[in-house]
C-alpha cells in the first residue's frame, strides 16, 4: 500500500472513532413518540438550559406546560420562543429560595389547576457565595433541596389528581 492511501485509512479511522465516541459520550436519545395530549407538566428552572428544552419537547408533545420562574420577563422571553412552535405554555414566578414565594405560587397553582400528571423539579443555584435565603438557610441547599421538597409536597393532592401515572421527576447534577 502506498503511504497516501494508508493515511487516508488511519484518517478515517480516527473520524469514524470519533465520531463513535462523540455519540457515546452524549448517551442515548429518547426515539419516543409519545403524545401527551391532556397532561399538565409543572417544570422549575424551565426559562433556560435543560428546563427549558423540556418545556419545548414536552409541549411540542401536547403538553400544557407551566413553568415556574424566578424572573417573569425572562420567563416570558422563554415562553414566546417555545409557543412559536407548541402548545399551551403558561409563566408563573417563583423564587424556590423563598419558602413564602413557593406557598403563595402553589396557593395559584391550586386554584387554576385541576390535576399535575408531571412534575420536574429542574431548577437550582451552584457555585454561589456563601449567602442565606430568607429563611435563613445555606443558598445552595436551601434552593436546590428544600425549596423542591416543600414544592413537591405541597404539591401532592394535585399529583394525586393525576392518577396513578403521576410523576415526579427531580434533576440533580
Amino acid at each position: 500500500m502506498s503511504n497516501s492511501l494508508v493515511i487516508v485509512l488511519i484518517l478515517i479511522t480516527i473520524a469514524l472513532l470519533l465520531k463513535f465516541l462523540q455519540a457515546w459520550v452524549q448517551g442515548p436519545k429518547c426515539t419516543s413518540k409519545r403524545r401527551l395530549d391532556g397532561k399538565v407538566v409543572v417544570i422549575t428552572g424551565a426559562n433556560t438550559g435543560i428546563g427549558k428544552e423540556c418545556a419545548r419537547e414536552l409541549s411540542r408533545r401536547g403538553a400544557k406546560v407551566i413553568m415556574l420562574v424566578r424572573s417573569l420577563k425572562r420567563g416570558e422571553e422563554a415562553a414566546r420562543d417555545i409557543r412559536g412552535e407548541a402548545g399551551e405554555i403558561i409563566v408563573e414566578k417563583m423564587d424556590l429560595s423563598s419558602f413564602i414565594s413557593i406557598r403563595e405560587c402553589v396557593s395559584k397553582l391550586n386554584a387554576t389547576l385541576d390535576k399535575i400528571d408531571i412534575l420536574l423539579n429542574n431548577a437550582g443555584v451552584m457555585a454561589c457565595p456563601l449567602t442565606r435565603t430568607e429563611d435563613g438557610l445555606e443558598m445552595q441547599i436551601g434552593t436546590n433541596h428544600f425549596g423542591h421538597f416543600l414544592l413537591t409536597n405541597l404539591l401532592i393532592p394535585l399529583l394525586r389528581k393525576g392518577g396513578p401515572g403521576s410523576r415526579v421527576v427531580t434533576v440533580s447534577s
